[in-house]
């Protein structure tokens, strides 16, 4: 399910934009430029099962993520959209291998491009830009940022993890265990 509107401001280019934005169907912006320069919005909820460049990470692909893109222009009127994702991943805790639910929280902006790059692209503090086409799909650039974000060892929070699989190791008799007890007799 996807919704778009336009907002009220604009980056002096409204009136000149015309078509629809997004055709619902698979999440789509048609003319992601004029989406940002008419200051447009557009949410809706993607199944966490369609994000399939997850599926390796993710223990359960039930649910969904919920969006919401913005359109708009920065001071120096270049075109930007917004990305705002939330939604609860269900990973492994790569400490101590228990289930646990990752809560995800995305906001990222993206200046947009149609084939001219930046110059200051190598500066650390420059805004991220994509290079955008006719159509945006836009379940893919929900599912880039959500990969962007997610760090590359998901753990529970400090004091939160149960035991470690080496603590289980450690109790259960050792493969040498054995040959030890038959040494001391």
């Amino acid at each position: 399910m996807s919704e778009h509107h336009k907002d009220q401001s604009n980056c002096g280019l409204a009136d000149q934009v015309e078509g629809v934005f997004g055709s619902g169907l698979g999440h789509q912006i048609e003319d992601p430029m004029g989406f940002a320069h008419s200051a447009s919005v557009s949410s809706g909820q993607i199944p966490i099962s369609q994000l399939v460049r997850l599926s390796d990470r993710l223990v359960e692909q039930a649910g969904a993520v919920t969006y919401v893109l913005k359109g708009g222009c920065d001071s120096r009127a270049r075109p930007f959209l917004n990305l705002q994702v939330v939604g609860d991943l269900i990973l492994r805790c790569d400490f101590c291998l228990a289930v646990m639910s990752y809560p995800l929280i995305v906001d990222s902006q993206l200046m947009l491009s149609q084939g001219a790059v930046p110059e200051d692209l190598d500066d650390p503090d420059a805004p991220d830009w994509i290079e955008v086409e006719s159509v945006l799909a836009v379940n893919d650039l929900v599912e880039d940022e959500i990969v962007l974000s997610l760090p590359l060892s998901v753990r529970h929070k400090a004091g939160l993890c149960s035991e470690r699989p080496e603590a289980v190791v450690a109790e259960r008799d050792h493969p040498m265990a054995a040959l030890s007890k038959w040494l001391k007799q």
